[in-house]
């Protein structure tokens, strides 16, 4: 557990956690202890409810972000809690104002650590990035490439429309990109491969609303 630190974003957010007033704290981690985390969204609005008007929507936002990716990190290596809370604690003793401020830090993160609906959700996390390279942007760039005649001054004789693949992925903690160029029948083919998808998606989905399995959605949280 040596190796883990708090990143120097996530100083503010500790430091928020550990002065929020007691009344608003309860409140908060009674929030993310009853209800049904299984969004990021639906964590970031628990959160806004409860201290929107005391917190900058930005600090919101870089609570769940720091939240989840504790509970992530805590799911992945088996971390002990108390161990992890005091840990992360004493990374930033000196950031915070006097011993009780830490104290107090220590054991709201043991509280949060142990919200069985942030721990799942931290789990989902986890599972959904088991892979060698992860997906951050991919773009299409569509264009028009002429074709000349041997005699390149007489202009072009014709042309073809190309499609672009481009993506950006993480592999290693650094972010990376590749292309492919697709014809227009290789368009035509993913199109229906992620419509393919999107039915198996939507099938497997109807599956689960009929058990009591949570449905975690982490589409589009990546980025955060």
């Amino acid at each position: 557990m040596d190796a883990v630190r708090v990143p120097r974003a996530g100083i503010p957010v500790f430091h928020a956690l550990a002065v929020l007033d007691e009344v608003r704290y309860l409140d908060l981690i009674g929030r993310l202890s009853t209800r049904d985390l299984n969004t990021i969204a639906r964590m970031l609005s628990e959160v806004r409810s409860v201290v929107g008007d005391v917190w900058s929507e930005r600090l919101c936002a870089a609570f769940v972000t720091h939240m989840v990716s504790m509970a992530t990190l805590r799911t992945s290596n088996g971390f002990d809690v108390a161990e992890m809370a005091e840990h992360l604690a004493s990374d930033i003793d000196a950031e915070l104002d006097d011993a009780t401020t830490s104290t107090q830090l220590t054991s709201r993160l043991r509280d949060m650590l142990t919200v069985r609906s942030l721990a799942a959700l931290g789990k989902a996390v986890d599972i959904s990035q088991q892979a060698d390279r992860m997906l951050h942007i991919p773009r299409i760039i569509t264009d028009t490439r002429p074709v000349f005649d041997e005699d390149a001054a007489l202009g072009p004789i014709g042309a073809v429309i190309q499609h672009t693949l481009r993506v950006e992925f993480l592999e290693d903690g650094e972010y990376r990109s590749t292309s492919f160029t697709l014809t227009p029948g290789d368009l035509r083919r993913l199109k229906v491969m992620v419509e393919r998808a999107e039915i198996k998606e939507a099938s497997l989905a109807h599956l689960l609303d009929q058990t009591d399995l949570t449905l975690f959605d982490l589409s589009g949280d990546r980025d955060d």
